[in-house]
């Protein structure tokens, strides 16, 4: 019988003053290490992400005026509320429309609502609900819009330096605290929240040099956050002078959980609606999976004349698109 060394002694002791799962050895907690993932809805993104958002971490989404934050946010909690998940939406902005939302697919009824008044109540909020094990998906919109106490009751006139930054970094450290799991052998125990912050972008003063953008809040934030996605306008789509959509730019400027620095783009249609049927495709081109040969595309000895053809049939056949969907999946995530 092999006897114990001073670190299985240490271990036990551990275990026995913080609670049992307290420090375990890998091979026990194989649960907690296979990452659980939830979809943005967007394939392009998705995959981007090595599959999905990360249960349990927190994300920050950032960018111009317009270029799909709030969108990506909104199409997420339709993935999870759909499924019967509790989605939370903290409306620091205020711009928060139900229809909307509803046309983008997210099921109401699973949505709860909070317009904090200030920064304060809002981290106390974000901290309560994360604690509380129950939220599925938690959306803060937006950094940007924090207004501490003090910035409301003083004037104007009156700077308040860097108060913003230590509420928020303040805040990262008691999240990251309330997702960690009760118990590492228990998978009952763990927090699966996601924590996704909605964030600006602002210019540096008297940068000459180098990348001058960016986000409001501090440091505390991107470092915490376990993913950082950066969304940029594209193209407007058109027919005629119509305008029926926008071209939709993202990059992975961080992942601790798949490959960083992931680009990609995806159409989507102000009717409500994204083409991932056309990132599918460009996907399965780019992977062997699809031959394009000038007009015509064939998959496995089945041809199509026109990518308006092939969509028409992976929209109809579910069991087809489904079967292309996890082979670009195996190939691209392996």
């Amino acid at each position: 019988m092999k006897s114990k060394t001073n670190l299985d002694i240490t271990i036990q002791a551990l275990n026995k003053k913080f609670g049992t799962g307290t420090i375990v050895r890998g091979q026990e907690v194989t649960e907690y290490l296979d990452i659980e993932r939830v979809s943005t809805g967007v394939f392009a993104l998705d995959l981007a992400l090595g599959g999905g958002l990360p249960k349990g971490r927190i994300v920050e989404i950032y960018g111009e005026l317009g270029s799909g934050k709030s969108l990506i946010s909104l199409l997420t909690a339709a993935q999870i509320s759909q499924n019967g998940g509790q989605v939370v939406l903290l409306d620091l902005e205020k711009s928060f429309d139900k229809n909307w939302a509803a046309k983008l697919g997210v099921n109401i009824d699973q949505l709860l609502i909070t317009q904090p008044d200030s920064a304060e109540q809002a981290s106390d909020i974000i901290d309560s609900l994360v604690r509380s094990r129950e939220v599925d998906l938690l959306i803060v919109d937006s950094v940007a819009t924090f207004s501490t106490m003090r910035e409301q009751d003083e004037s104007s006139e009156d700077q308040q330096m860097g108060d913003t930054a230590k509420l928020t970094n303040k805040l990262m450290r008691k999240i990251t605290a309330g997702l960690q799991p009760l118990n590492l052998k228990d998978p009952t125990t763990y927090n699966k929240c996601i924590v996704l912050f909605i964030n600006q972008l602002r210019e540096k003063i008297g940068v000459l040099y180098g990348n001058p953008e960016t986000t409001p809040g501090g440091r505390g934030l991107p470092f915490h956050a376990s993913i950082r996605i950066q969304m940029k306008l594209g193209s407007l789509i058109t027919k005629k002078e119509e305008i029926l959509g926008r071209v939709m730019k993202f990059k992975v400027t961080k992942n601790k959980v798949a490959p960083p620095y992931k680009m990609g783009e995806f159409d989507f249609y102000l009717s409500g609606r994204v083409d991932n049927f056309k990132s599918i495709i460009l996907s399965g081109i780019s992977l062997g999976i699809i031959q394009q040969n000038g007009p015509y595309y064939s998959i496995e000895g089945q041809k199509y004349l026109g990518k308006d053809k092939l969509i028409e049939d992976l929209r109809q056949n579910k069991e087809f698109e489904q079967t292309l969907i996890k082979k670009i999946k195996q190939l691209y995530l392996k």
